[in-house]
């Protein structure tokens, strides 16, 4: 949270907008739309990645980072590493198959977030993805691999690009 406090304002009462579970496949995601989303105006977009053993709601409780959303106008999604795909919940950053554009998880939340963008105004130079642990190595590899989507990239004890193969 303190690193995104200096890029936005946050207040803890905060108008309430809806947070509701998506279906992408065999997966999900929450989204979060703020109640001062018009759908006229383009707005930016944050992709939040859980750490182990987390999942959308905690990491949303946490992070707070809807109160920032509110107050700054932005939609921010939740995508769920469910354990059928890591018992723990981490996200497989440290897979070949995960480490790479067009296949795992990447492509996965990268397909995400063109449905997110097909059904919201989203400004494709404001697409954001930050995560904590396993979900900020996750960050990592989504900011080396579809640079073309993602414009910035939050890492809170996260790991390097391609840290491990095994």
């Amino acid at each position: 949270l303190v690193l995104f406090s200096s890029l936005f304002r946050i207040t803890v009462n905060a108008g309430q907008g809806t947070f509701t579970k998506v279906t992408y496949g065999n997966r999900y995601y929450k989204i979060y739309i703020p109640s001062t989303y018009d759908g006229a105006t383009e707005v930016p977009l944050m992709v939040m990645l859980h750490g182990g053993d987390q999942d959308p709601d905690r990491f949303a409780t946490g992070t707070r980072m809807n109160e920032v959303a509110e107050e700054n106008n932005f939609i921010v999604i939740y995508p769920d590493q469910p354990t059928t795909a890591n018992q723990n919940k981490f996200w497989n950053w440290f897979e070949p198959a995960h480490q790479r554009r067009g296949s795992g998880e990447p492509a996965i939340i990268a397909g995400i977030i063109q449905q997110v963008k097909s059904n919201y105004k989203i400004d494709d130079e404001k697409v954001y993805v930050a995560g904590l642990s396993a979900g900020g190595a996750m960050s990592v590899i989504m900011g080396a691999t579809y640079p073309d989507i993602i414009k910035g990239v939050g890492v809170a004890s996260g790991l390097e690009y391609k840290a491990a193969t095994t």
